[in-house]
């Protein structure tokens, strides 16, 4: 093994080829010493070649571009009449030889051993030949097509975007093979890669109603008899947000760092329990506070020109942890809104209808959740990483601010937070992450306090 490596380092080195029949005697290429790639205890007796010439002794038509397909190779005879074959492919060739080789001519080769000159003809001839680079998108369309002669450098595309998914969002764009700087002597097919990113608290803002807006307003009340006004303001949607994390049962721990396995399956058994209490309704009301707490960032920020409620307070009011949580209702949220529950988003098309279901209201019709045992299978060769069992949904995030119609604006009086959920996307799965145990949100929410005074003051006219 040591010897083949050797040959295939210094056997590159000892061509020379070029354009003319006689070559000066610079152009004649020494080899290294032959203590380089002898065979222990035999001394190298010649070079020949094979399938260079026809039976005649007369040097073969290679096909331009078509050099690999002729099977040539240098053969290293020794001593004892054994023999080293070194294939001789273009993609084992320095630039300046495939450049030869992809040129129409008689080429000749010119090695130095022991003071003898061994020559090998290299007769390149027509041939119209063509190499095809395809490049594909994340659907399998065929992208870009080039018809490329041997030997031309291309300029590969920028890499394709893949677009998000339910699942993920992909980064990382690339091309499976980079042929910058390539000599092109072969035919490629070429998809994209991406890095796969799986979403987790995978945030959306809710486009703005108007230009002086920072979200939809969905729903203006008047109160005229107590002179409240309610202001129904959607912040956004959440997918796959993690609201309760089980106990692993092997571990005694909610986050368990697995080794991976390389010879079989490992099974991690969930327990939910705790999940539902039908006697603690500050159970929904705590998990909800968490959740948002984690995977939203408000800002309260203030200057001398950011809309402002009059009263001095209200900041506070409209951090995450502060919001009362709505979590029960026997109005939905349809009946809340007067029906206005259409919504759109700034990064998705289309327009969306609101989540419908309160989290405390289906929490309470799903108690077989609070008993609910679940095994996750580690499967074999597995990445090492962070693994956590969790109960998920998708969700809608609505805020009610009440406030009182002041000369010089509004007070904020209080607000309501409705945290609305989808039955059809709510299931419990194994988590990962590759490097933390943090898990967190791969697109977080953030809401200014001069927004959501923006939103009320501009809301009036909704």
């Amino acid at each position: 093994m040591k010897l083949r490596r050797l040959l295939k380092v210094t056997l590159l080195s000892m061509f020379l080829l070029c354009a003319c029949e006689n070559p000066s005697s610079e152009d004649i290429q020494n080899l290294p010493t032959p203590e380089t790639f002898q065979k222990e205890g035999h001394n190298i007796k010649s070079f020949s070649w094979v399938n260079l010439y026809d039976g005649d002794g007369n040097p073969i038509n290679i096909l331009r571009g078509c050099l690999d397909d002729y099977d040539i190779k240098l053969r290293v005879t020794y001593d004892d009449d054994s023999i080293f074959d070194y294939d001789i492919k273009m993609y084992k060739l320095p630039r300046n030889v495939r450049d030869v080789l992809n040129t129409e001519g008689n080429h000749l080769v010119k090695i130095l051993f022991r003071g003898n000159v061994v020559e090998g003809q290299f007769k390149i001839v027509p041939s119209g030949k063509k190499y095809q680079i395809e490049y594909y998108d994340n659907l399998g369309n065929l992208y870009k097509l080039y018809n490329v002669d041997p030997g031309e450098v291309i300029t590969p595309p920028d890499p394709i975007e893949h677009p998000e998914d339910y699942y993920a969002f992909y980064t990382d764009n690339a091309w499976s093979v980079d042929l910058t700087g390539v000599d092109i002597n072969a035919d490629y097919r070429i998809d994209p890669q991406y890095t796969k990113n799986f979403k987790r608290s995978h945030f959306y803002n809710s486009k703005p109603t108007s230009f002086n807006t920072e979200h939809n307003i969905l729903d203006v009340v008047h109160d005229t008899e107590h002179d409240l006004e309610y202001c129904y303001i959607h912040i956004g949607r959440f997918y796959h947000m993690p609201l309760y994390v089980a106990n692993l049962e092997e571990v005694g721990d909610t986050v368990y760092h697995f080794d991976g396995t390389e010879t079989e399956t490992v099974t991690l058994t969930a327990n939910f329990e705790g999940v539902i209490n039908s006697y603690n309704q500050l159970l929904a009301r705590t998990m909800v506070q968490e959740v948002l707490n984690k995977d939203c960032y408000y800002d309260d920020t203030m200057t001398s020109v950011t809309p402002r409620f009059i009263n001095d307070d209200s900041a506070f009011l409209l951090r995450p942890m502060q919001l009362a949580v709505v979590d029960r209702s026997e109005r939905t949220i349809s009946e809340i809104l007067h029906g206005h529950t259409l919504t759109q988003f700034s990064d998705l098309p289309g327009n969306y209808e609101l989540f419908d279901t309160h989290i405390g209201n289906y929490l309470d019709a799903h108690h077989d959740l609070d008993t609910l045992s679940v095994n996750y299978e580690i499967p074999v060769g597995s990445d090492t990483g962070y693994y956590r069992a969790i109960f998920e949904s998708d969700v809608d995030v609505v805020l009610e601010l009440q406030s009182l119609k002041q000369v010089g604006g509004l007070e904020l009086e209080h607000v309501n937070c409705y945290f609305l959920i989808d039955p059809e996307n709510t299931r419990t799965r194994l988590d990962y992450h590759p490097t933390s145990d943090d898990f967190l949100s791969t697109r977080k929410c953030n809401y200014t306090y001069k927004g959501i005074c923006q939103d009320a003051y501009y809301g009036r006219d909704h």
